[in-house]
């Protein structure tokens, strides 16, 4: 009898996990790409996701062994590679509240809730220094605290980055199978988001080709190895 009401517990704890799994991450019109592991140590899990608005970076923070400091991520859109692991010695840093600046060479993290207080982290050569907000691109704007979220989009939503909903130091990327392609201005920025979008495009069709052709060739493989087959029968006949 125990065992039976352990059973419907169990079941009804999975269904309300998938229930809100597919309520959270509407997967519609999405194929997986990419899954991405976090820091391998015990405790690591990620806290929080956001997408640079220039359209290079996103970062993801993960828990760190202790308490006392965090782990910044930063990885590359579309290639997806690790730009590097920065370890913050903070408490807490708020993703929604940093920005990376336009040339892509920098990354302006908050790590206080109410206050402008950041760190700048180089992003080719690693260093990290405190900057005083008069001291960032965007100046000493108004922070409003908000609730980190774990999943987020790329331009057009055509990316859907995620944290995976049983693993939570792993993120998940899916992406559209149809690919929205912005029409942008054509300013320096704006082309260069274009031409990123096309390429993207293109590796999508390259990709399509290619699984044809991988099921081609195994197609192929299969008569020839009917020929084969039969032709060894064949021998086995006439040699009767």
């Amino acid at each position: 009898m125990k065992n039976f009401f352990f059973f419907i517990i169990f079941g009804l704890v999975f269904f309300n996990a998938s229930a809100q799994y597919k309520g959270n991450t509407d997967l519609t019109g999405y194929r997986f790409q990419k899954r991405i592991k976090g820091p391998a140590h015990k405790k690591s899990k990620v806290l929080e996701i956001m997408v640079d608005e220039n359209n290079f970076y996103f970062a993801v923070t993960f828990r760190a062994e202790k308490s006392k400091y965090v782990y910044i991520v930063v990885y590359s859109l579309y290639t997806w590679k690790q730009i590097g692991k920065y370890k913050l010695d903070d408490n807490r840093s708020e993703l929604y509240n940093s920005y990376f600046d336009k040339e892509g060479g920098a990354f302006y993290v908050n790590y206080d809730i109410y206050k402008n207080r950041y760190k700048k982290i180089n992003l080719k050569s690693g260093e990290i220094e405190n900057a005083e907000c008069d001291q960032t691109p965007r100046g000493c704007l108004k922070l409003e605290p908000h609730q980190y979220k774990v999943e987020a989009y790329t331009v057009g939503e055509n990316y859907f980055i995620f944290r995976d909903d049983k693993f939570k130091n792993y993120l998940k990327i899916y992406v559209k199978k149809e690919l929205y392609v912005p029409d942008v201005e054509d300013s320096d920025d704006r082309q260069e988001l274009k031409e990123i979008q096309k390429s993207v495009v293109k590796e999508q069709k390259a990709e399509a080709e290619i699984e044809i052709d991988t099921a081609n060739i195994e197609i192929d493989t299969i008569k020839i190895k009917e020929n084969v087959d039969s032709l060894n029968v064949k021998d086995t006949t006439i040699k009767e």
